[in-house]
């Protein structure tokens, strides 16, 4: 009933991109890109330096949270472990004897260590103690190597 269709598939040249050797190499020396010996961007210490220091903290860089969010923080979120952190070491700070102080700011920062699950070095200890205004505790204290 239905005139059958008949389709005639002809030959079609076939290109094949890539198969040639010199792609995938590149463009040839010299060729686009700054000359040699100029570097392109920041300074590479400038930018590693800004860079690993907020990798270094991670998520403890919520100490940058306004007071607001300190006060109102869930203990159970990373302002809240930060907020804890900064009360038991101004707790700590506050205690005369020396031997008693270390302990105290020991166990805050192992605390923090484990309710973060952030290993604490002594650098990122320095640096989180500066973004909370923390001065005179030992960066060595309860942080590893």
């Amino acid at each position: 009933m239905f005139p059958r269709l008949v389709f005639a598939l002809a030959a079609l040249p076939v290109i094949v991109i890539g198969a040639d050797p010199a792609f995938g190499r590149g463009p040839p020396p010299g060729a686009g890109g700054p000359p040699a010996g100029v570097t392109v961007g920041p300074p590479a210490a400038a930018h590693t330096s800004e860079g690993s220091a907020a990798s270094m903290l991670g998520g403890l860089n919520a100490a940058h949270a306004s007071a607001s969010a300190f006060a109102h923080a869930n203990p159970n979120s990373m302002v809240g472990d930060v907020a804890t952190y900064e009360q038991q070491m101004g707790s700590a700070l506050a205690l005369t004897d020396a031997k008693q102080q270390a302990s105290a700011i020991t166990a805050a920062r192992q605390q923090l260590a484990l309710s973060t699950n952030k290993t604490l070095t002594a650098s990122a200890v320095t640096r989180l103690d500066q973004m909370l205004g923390i001065k005179g505790a030992d960066p060595s204290l309860g942080t590893s190597p």
